[in-house]
C-alpha cells in the first residue's frame, strides 16, 4: 500500500513538470530563454521610474549629550554617543548624519518621545553608527550634537 502512495506522488511530481510552463520542467527554460547580444543588454531595475523620494528625518534632537566615542574596528569605526533624557518613553533613537563640509562630519543624536509617557527618572540613551574606512579617510573631525551639548572627535 505504501509503495502505491509513494509511486503515485512521484508520478504526480514528474507529470506536473511536463507542462509548458511548469516549475519542474527542465525544457521550459530552454524554449523561452533569450540570449542577449553584446552591447544591447540593458539594466533592469526595481526602482521607481522617478527614483526614490528623499525622506526628511523629522526626529527632534534628544537630551543632553554626555559622552561620544569613536571605536576603531577592522572595517572602519563605530561612532557611539550617549545622551541623558529627562524621562522614559523615548524610542527610534539614532545618530543622524546632518552634513559633511570641509572634512567635518556633523551628527545629531535624535529620538522620538512618547507624549503620554509618565514623568519619571532621567535615563540614558546610547546609540551608534558604523563609519567605513573610506568615510574616515576623508574626515578631519566629527561633531556630535544633541539638544544640549556637543562633542568633537578626531579620527
Amino acid at each position: 500500500m505504501m509503495q502505491k502512495v509513494v509511486l503515485a506522488l512521484g508520478l504526480a511530481v514528474v507529470l506536473s513538470g511536463c507542462g509548458g510552463s511548469g516549475l519542474f520542467n527542465p525544457f521550459s527554460g530552454a524554449r523561452t530563454a533569450k540570449i542577449a547580444q553584446p552591447g544591447t543588454s540593458r539594466r533592469i531595475s526595481l526602482a521607481p521610474p522617478r527614483g526614490y523620494g528623499f525622506v526628511r528625518d523629522n526626529r527632534p534632537r534628544a537630551g543632553q549629550l554626555s559622552d561620544a566615542r569613536l571605536e576603531i574596528t577592522p572595517t572602519g569605526a563605530i561612532l557611539r554617543a550617549t545622551g541623558r533624557v529627562a524621562r522614559a518613553g523615548y524610542w527610534d533613537a539614532g545618530l543622524a548624519l546632518v552634513s559633511v563640509k570641509n572634512g567635518v562630519a556633523y551628527y545629531e543624536l535624535r529620538a522620538r518621545h512618547n507624549q503620554s509617557a509618565q514623568p519619571g527618572y532621567p535615563q540614558n540613551l546610547t546609540v551608534a553608527t558604523h563609519l567605513s574606512r573610506r568615510t574616515l579617510a576623508g574626515l578631519r573631525r566629527i561633531e556630535v550634537r544633541a539638544a544640549q551639548g556637543m562633542v568633537t572627535l578626531r579620527p
